[in-house]
């Protein structure tokens, strides 16, 4: 598993997504009213794609890794106009990425571009807002500045910008000037929450702080107790990843996590055959007896492992 497949599985479940915007926009960057005003019930997941110029005035793509939307409270669905929500861009990166200011505003603009193409923007519509997360897991702390101003040269009668890196909040970044960085590396011992599901993430996978304790994964583990088994799967893999050799040498879980862990991935395995068993006899395969005897002899009574060559490709995505 890349660590791109790693962000996407662990940042597609609602409870990290709830987690980060708790722990990271409302406490360490202040946008706890902007956070408290919406509906994190009716989270929403959509796979975007924005056009945006290309050379030679050619038109290419650019999708960030994960959109999230989340309505403001108090929205009835019917009634919901489209900059009623929160649109939520996150990217991964484990380099710097220089661009990134100008990758943030164009995605933005080409968001809102892409909704209005082909029709005017009326006089009583608005944009909806959006906040870019950049989530960074190299060792060094992130040096790319947030804002395309401060990637300007020094101007004849323009001072430069008070602080080289100011915060960057309210409603300069929801429309495209800045993003904020999740920098894992940057964080102190007091910036950390043992309460906040992506803020033990984080913890566990910070290069100087992410001791493996037994006491955070059993914390972690906890906090995931009612979540689908998935996503307990995800979390645990996604510090592996980002952890590197240190994650899968020195992890030391403690016996209650390994078994969950087992159990979690027995229990899916199980889960597979069975949806899979369904499949066949619902859609009345002509080789569904030989199949069926074929997962009886390969994956056995205790579903060790099941035969990814007979899965058909629709059902490989629930592994």
């Amino acid at each position: 598993m890349t660590n791109d497949q790693a962000f996407k599985d662990i940042f597609g479940y609602p409870a990290v997504v709830r987690g980060l915007l708790h722990w990271f926009a409302a406490r360490l960057h202040g946008l706890t009213e902007l956070v408290d005003g919406l509906d994190l019930s009716r989270l929403e997941r959509r796979n975007e794609q924005t056009m945006l110029p290309g050379t030679g005035g050619a038109m290419m793509g650019q999708a960030s890794d994960i959109v999230w939307h989340a309505p403001f409270a108090g929205i009835v669905e019917a009634d919901r106009k489209p900059w009623q929500e929160l649109v939520m861009p996150w990217e991964f990166q484990t380099e710097p990425n220089y661009l990134m200011p100008l990758r943030t505003r164009a995605y933005v603009d080409g968001q809102h571009l892409e909704r209005l193409k082909r029709r005017r923007l009326a006089s009583t519509e608005r944009l909806a807002p959006v906040l870019p997360v950049v989530v960074y897991t190299g060792e060094a702390t992130w040096p790319v500045p947030s804002r395309v101003e401060h990637m300007l040269p020094s101007l004849p009668g323009m001072p430069r910008p008070s602080a080289p890196e100011p915060t960057t909040a309210g409603r300069a970044l929801l429309s495209g000037d800045g993003y904020l960085t999740l920098d894992i590396a940057a964080l102190r011992p007091d910036d950390f929450d043992d309460g906040n599901v992506m803020s033990l993430l984080a913890r566990l996978t910070h290069p100087r702080l992410g001791e493996a304790t037994a006491r955070r994964a059993r914390a972690l583990l906890e906090l995931l107790r009612d979540e689908p088994a998935g996503l307990r799967k995800a979390a645990f893999a996604w510090i592996r990843q980002v952890s590197g050799p240190k994650g899968d040498a020195g992890l030391a879980w403690g016996a209650p996590v390994r078994r969950q862990l087992a159990s979690d991935g027995a229990n899916h395995r199980r889960w597979l055959c069975t949806h899979v068993h369904s499949h066949w006899r619902t859609h009345g395969h002509a080789q569904h007896g030989v199949h069926h005897r074929r997962h009886d002899n390969d994956c056995g009574e205790l579903h060790q492992r099941p035969c990814r060559s007979w899965i058909p490709d629709a059902e490989v995505r629930y592994r």
